[in-house]
């Protein structure tokens, strides 16, 4: 029997729901409610500090360090110019929700009556998950985790 993960948005999401995120995005969680913080938009929650946002803060500086750090290591005959152009590009609001759709971040995000299920979500509000979501393996298991993550997804 299939137990269910109780999130304060419109539906629960099962177990199943859950592990297969954790498969696509290529890591399991020791602390799994580090995700569903991650997964939690602040239209969702009345409560003060219960959503995504601080997530989303601490994901965004981890996203820019690995994506830098990968672009400076596979492509040491770039200038900083080069090298700054590219990571714009790849850590920008359209590549970051470009990822976060790749990997079904809409499916299982907990939003309020703000944002319809039904509806499709700005850009801002995928990258800001996808942000949220490596925040959360950072903070599960450091820094490799975390790097390994990033490069998976926005690697290609």
């Amino acid at each position: 029997m299939a137990t269910t993960i109780l999130f304060r948005s419109e539906k629960p999401i099962s177990d199943t729901s859950f592990l297969r995120l954790q498969e696509r995005i290529g890591y399991l969680f020791n602390n799994p409610s580090l995700l569903e913080r991650a997964l939690t938009h602040p239209s969702s929650t009345a409560h003060a500090n219960s959503d995504n946002e601080r997530m989303e803060f601490l994901g965004d500086s981890v996203v820019n360090l690995c994506v830098a750090q990968a672009l400076y290591e596979w492509h040491p005959d770039w200038n900083e110019g080069d090298l700054t152009k590219v990571k714009s590009c790849v850590v920008s609001t359209t590549g970051l929700a470009r990822a976060a759709e790749l990997i079904g971040l809409r499916d299982v995000g907990r939003f309020g009556k703000g944002l319809p299920s039904h509806e499709p979500l700005p850009p801002s509000v995928y990258a800001n998950l996808f942000e949220a979501v490596t925040a959360a393996v950072y903070l599960d298991s450091g820094l490799e985790p975390a790097r390994a993550f990033v490069l998976r997804i926005l690697g290609p």
